[in-house]
């Protein structure tokens, strides 16, 4: 880990145990899946390429003010990304290849053997491989640190693919911070609905989390 995350671990972050902060470094946190999405190891959670049915890591409490930190990597070409205030949850079973290709159904409507997907809408912190992955050619509010298809970063100071960094997630009162490895990239008003909060799946690529750690905000 460089140094300059390691400082912003020690302004930014509380004394381990501090009252408030809950650890989510464990799957008893998250939704059951259904399929298998992902992997748990080391306190580590890994993202599955291309599963059977495609789901998000989902908790299972939901939050409305709070601030979100955790440390992140992504393969080179990867894509992924943490969604909050989710307003919609869709089922979609895929009937030919490719993400997000299918018709809305219900879980139960899918065949045995077929592909499906669990997607979720709402705000999203982008993770990014801004020079690899086609969606980095599509603007830059889809880079890391991005308000996902919203809102542009003011800077980009994540690390390579492959290295870990660390992002804060930030929600109070209507206004939203994103923080990447201790630079603020982003702050701008948002509302929507107290709901879970998920890491994407995002299929064609492996991401991974840990010290994954949330505290609710008055």
């Amino acid at each position: 880990m460089s140094r300059h995350v390691l400082i912003f671990l020690i302004l930014a972050l509380p004394a381990a145990g501090q009252d408030g902060w809950l650890h989510l470094d464990s799957p008893a946190h998250f939704r059951p899946l259904a399929d298998r999405s992902w992997t748990f190891e080391n306190q580590t959670f890994t993202t599955v390429r291309d599963p059977r049915i495609l789901e998000d890591l989902t908790t299972k409490d939901t939050f409305d003010n709070f601030e979100l930190t955790l440390d992140w990597r992504i393969d080179p070409g990867g894509n992924s990304g943490v969604k909050h205030h989710i307003t919609e949850e869709i089922f979609l079973i895929h009937e030919k290849p490719g993400y997000l290709q299918g018709r809305r159904a219900s879980r139960a409507e899918l065949p045995p053997g077929g592909r499906g997907q669990n997607y979720l809408r709402g705000l999203e912190f982008q993770l990014l491989d801004d020079q690899r992955h086609p969606d980095g050619a599509r603007g830059r509010n889809r880079h890391t640190g991005a308000l996902y298809n919203k809102l542009a970063p003011t800077a980009s100071p994540a690390l390579p693919p492959g290295e870990w960094n660390t992002l804060l997630l930030r929600v109070h009162r209507g206004r939203l911070e994103h923080w990447v490895n201790g630079q603020q990239v982003l702050s701008a008003p948002v509302s929507g609905p107290p709901s879970p909060i998920s890491l994407q799946n995002h299929a064609d690529s492996i991401a991974q989390f840990h010290n994954i750690r949330i505290r609710r905000l008055d």
